[in-house]
């Protein structure tokens, strides 16, 4: 039986002018949706009238159990259009991706209010960006929100951490650039799988930070940062990326013994050498260096190995390297030679510098850029030009 129908709504406006919550005309009940845009009809106090009646359009037809009112300082986002957010919205709740988000005057107790509704139970994410400055804690209430997987701060004025740590269903964690500093107690997030720290007032990271056991992906940007914490305990860790880290000039020890390590990245990090440890890793998928200092490669295999980026001074690769399984190769413009790759897997392969020698096996490349001097070019056959074609460039050309 279909429980639809349309529904005839009143919004009375309190002694202060506020506009009191939508109302159900027919059977008294608070109405669920939060009724905001064009249909709202103007409500003003010199109308010789305090209740307001409309029919509203066809989509706010309603099932009877899905009646309910958020209240007047929440703004619910539409599921399409871009709408002018009212004057003394406090929060935005958007309810297809089930986030929260805080508006420059939204403050602790307002969420608190909300939470308190049960209307937002099922909310997965907070955001506290940079214009919510009245928003410096989260309410104990928050813990109602058993869904709560992704948190988000982008304010300075935010201090409470101990609040963030103590939700114990949080996922991923963003701490963006104008945050100043990273208590200890991040250890306590047991659940945490991605952890993005971009903040450069942050000159020190957590030392509890290595203790997160379902710790996946771990992002560091522009952190003036000189060390990093001991990260043997993240055990399940996949990918470590590190950006603009311009103070950090080494790498931990232990990354070898991190089994599930796969993805290592670093860009514009004044590296000079990549860990003997971590070359000899059994499971490391990618190695990106972009912009560092490294100079050589440890000489040693890397059997699991698939992707190989460096942009920096690297004047050679070991003469024993081994990659049996590279699938991507992108080096700078200070590489004179190339090892014997693995043609048959190769799916790309991107060289800057000019080449002494080209191996010819290599035309068969997918996606392939090379540059040779003139020599090494006029060592090859009219067929084996004709097999890279606009794929070798000559570097007198």
């Amino acid at each position: 039986m279909d429980m639809r129908r349309d529904v005839r709504v009143e919004r009375v406006l309190e002694k202060d002018g506020r506009a009191a919550p939508w109302q159900d005309v027919d059977t008294g009940r608070a109405h669920r949706k939060n009724v905001v845009g064009p249909i709202e009809p103007e409500l003003s106090p010199d109308s010789g009238s305090r209740n307001i009646l409309f029919s509203p359009p066809a989509f706010l037809t309603l099932h009877p159990e899905e009646r309910m009112t958020f209240p007047p300082f929440v703004f619910v986002y539409p599921p399409e259009g871009n709408p002018e957010i009212p004057r003394g919205t406090r929060l935005l709740w958007y309810p297809s991706i089930r986030e929260l988000s805080f508006s420059p005057a939204g403050t602790t107790e307002h969420l608190d209010e909300l939470i308190a509704t049960g209307l937002v139970d099922d909310a997965e994410s907070i955001r506290i960006s940079d214009f919510a400055k009245k928003a410096v804690r989260l309410p104990d209430s928050i813990a109602r929100l058993t869904s709560l997987r992704s948190v988000r701060i982008e304010t300075s004025q935010f201090a409470d951490w101990p609040g963030v740590y103590r939700i114990s269903t949080l996922r991923t964690l963003f701490v963006d650039e104008k945050v100043t500093a990273l208590p200890d107690g991040i250890g306590q997030l047991k659940a945490l799988e991605e952890l993005t720290i971009k903040g450069k007032k942050i000159a020190s990271l957590p030392e509890d930070l290595g203790s997160l056991p379902n710790l996946r992906t771990l992002v560091i940007v522009n952190a003036p940062i000189t060390h990093l914490p001991d990260l043997s305990g993240l055990t399940a860790l996949q990918t470590l990326r590190l950006v603009w880290t311009r103070k950090l000039k080494v790498l931990p020890d232990g990354l070898d013994t991190l089994a599930a390590l796969e993805r290592v990245e670093t860009d514009m990090v004044p590296l000079t050498e990549i860990p003997v440890g971590l070359a000899q890793h059994a499971n490391l998928r990618a190695l990106v260096i972009r912009g560092g200092k490294v100079k050589k490669l440890p000489d040693v295999s890397w059997p699991q190995l698939r992707e190989l980026e460096n942009f920096g001074p690297l004047k050679k690769l070991p003469k024993t390297f081994e990659a049996p399984a590279l699938e991507h190769v992108v080096l700078g413009d200070a590489l004179p030679a190339l090892p014997p790759l693995p043609a048959d897997s190769l799916q790309s392969l991107d060289v800057n510098a000019p080449l002494t020698s080209v191996d010819p096996a290599l035309a068969s490349v997918n996606r392939l850029r090379l540059t040779c001097t003139k020599q090494a070019y006029a060592a090859l056959s009219d067929d084996e030009r004709e097999a890279f074609g606009a794929r070798l460039r000559a570097a007198w050309q």
